[in-house]
């Protein structure tokens, strides 16, 4: 995560000098005022054995998930700008799925899953812009629907997670205006729902000898398109 977190901060970096290089067409924006949006990007873990089982021996062993994928959605907010300073807080909800799910046994079978596919964060943000850039960290709260589960091949539960989870976001992006109301943006975020345990005979599944759980932690990567309600408009020509 470390060396990903540098080389997005560098790619932002060199966005943020080349396209402030040719922004006179938009000088001295206004960040000020609410706006609305879509986004997309993907997701995925930073671990490969999430759920990792060893506890059964012989033909009970399962080596664990990565779960990853793609999600989009949408997402509201409200920027005050204060000179070079803007402030704001930003709401959004995405669909889609962040997952993995492999097969175990050799008598019995049992499918493994490990899923994100619903989630909806609530960040402030906050950054320095320079006429049509705006370069932002963010952080705040995070709800996501995640699936930590085992199901035998009759349909039996071997072990359940909960599905409700709420935890923690952070990140940062850049976001560039290309016409008065209209700007696009690329983030990182960071998110971690701590460690929740599924239920296993009764007790957490990590309690078990040679098993593995990981906090639900996700890395985002996602790019938006935002319409600002009151980003300046042009001055109309004085009629002759």
């Amino acid at each position: 995560m470390a060396e990903f977190g540098k080389l997005f901060c560098g790619v932002a970096l060199s966005a943020f000098v080349a396209v402030t290089a040719s922004n006179a067409a938009l000088a001295q924006s206004n960040w000020t005022g609410p706006y609305i949006g879509v986004n997309g990007g993907y997701g995925w873990t930073s671990y490969n054995d999430q759920l990792r089982d060893y506890s059964n021996g012989a033909g009970g062993v399962f080596d664990g998930l990565s779960p990853k994928g793609f999600m989009g959605g949408g997402q509201i907010g409200l920027n005050q700008q204060f000179g070079p300073l803007v402030v704001g807080v930003e709401a959004d909800l995405s669909a889609g799925s962040i997952r993995d799910s492999g097969t175990w046994g050799i008598a019995f079978t049992a499918v493994n899953r490990s899923r994100l596919d619903q989630l909806a964060t609530a960040r402030l943000r906050a950054g320095f812009t320079k006429d049509n850039v705006l370069l932002y960290a963010t952080a705040g709260f995070a709800l996501a629907r995640i699936d930590n589960s085992s199901v035998f091949s009759n349909g039996v539960a071997y072990f359940t997670g909960t599905e409700r989870q709420t935890g923690s976001v952070i990140g940062g992006g850049l976001e560039y205006k290309f016409r008065p109301q209209w700007s696009l943006k690329a983030e990182y975020l960071h998110l971690d729902f701590g460690k929740n345990d599924p239920a296993r005979n009764g007790r957490a599944l990590s309690s078990f000898p040679n098993t593995v759980v990981h906090n639900d932690e996700y890395n985002v990567v996602r790019i938006g398109l935002n319409y600002s309600f009151s980003f300046e408009r042009p001055t109309a020509a004085p009629l002759k």
